[in-house]
């Protein structure tokens, strides 16, 4: 299925109405997105005709006076509108003849800032929603590990035919593989201070970046569950441990001093 968007401009203009069908017929479009096609309301009907004769349609019109937003797709999909807002349509589309199905959002933000904030508020939302709706799906119910589990006889065995074992020994190398991440990222920003309108390598520090941020967020979930586990292990004894714990929280939480606004130590209480 070819989906696409098209910040068209003046749709009303005979020329670019032929324009227009001559692009959906040569990329075999079957839902696009129209931006800006100041096209007033009382002809919307009419020129939808002309440049897309039995498409279906979606306009904004209810939500800004310009309707500058029109959603038109083809037979062959099937589309239900979920929200109709002044900045944006945003709609669930299903490809009747394959199981193509994806969440679209078209969007025309406005140039003024304070409307674009609340643009993307909304669009944040949106993304939080469909994320949530998509993790019911694929994990219905929390999975938990009981401890009595690990101590059953078989528990090593199921582990090791799943190659949960690999997986463990692959993300316990978190410090090579963060090393080697930070390493490659420095080259590429080092090349990127030579040539730094090269788009390639502007892709690769994407790349790069992401794949650092990924090895340090384990190098932190590794580090966290080893302090859990040492705590654990330790903390509730009166250990050596117990007490330089309480002696680091305890000088955190004091306090020696204290200055006013001229930087000027206080002594008097009142």
């Amino acid at each position: 299925m070819n989906l696409c968007t098209w910040n068209v401009r003046r749709l009303n203009k005979p020329h670019k109405q032929k324009e227009f069908r001559l692009f959906l017929r040569k990329y075999k479009v079957d839902v696009i997105g129209c931006l800006e096609t100041r096209v007033k309301e009382r002809k919307d009907a009419r020129i939808m005709n002309q440049v897309a004769r039995d498409w279906s349609a979606c306009c904004n019109y209810n939500a800004h006076p310009n309707g500058r937003i029109w959603l038109l797709w083809k037979n062959n999909v099937n589309v239900q509108i979920l929200v109709i807002d002044d900045q944006f349509i945003h709609c669930e589309i299903h490809e009747n003849n394959s199981k193509f199905k994806a969440m679209v959002t078209v969007v025309c933000a406005s140039n003024d800032s304070t409307q674009r904030n609340q643009l993307w508020k909304k669009l944040i939302q949106i993304g939080i929603n469909i994320q949530c709706n998509q993790q019911r799906g694929i994990h219905p119910k929390l999975f938990k590990l009981y401890g009595s589990v690990m101590e059953h006889l078989e528990f090593k065995g199921i582990v090791e035919r799943v190659n949960l074992k690999d997986l463990n020994t692959y993300m316990a190398s978190y410090k090579y593989q963060l090393n080697q991440a930070r390493h490659k990222l420095e080259i590429i920003q080092n090349q990127l201070m030579a040539h730094p309108l090269d788009q390639n390598l502007i892709n690769q520090e994407r790349l790069a970046l992401a794949e650092t941020e990924e090895w340090s967020n384990v190098e932190e979930q590794v580090l966290k569950q080893k302090s859990r586990a040492n705590w654990i292990a330790c903390g509730d004894s009166n250990s050596k441990y117990f007490h330089v714990q309480w002696k680091l929280r305890t000088s955190k939480n004091f306090i020696a001093s204290v200055y006013n606004d001229n930087g000027v130590k206080l002594t008097d209480p009142v």
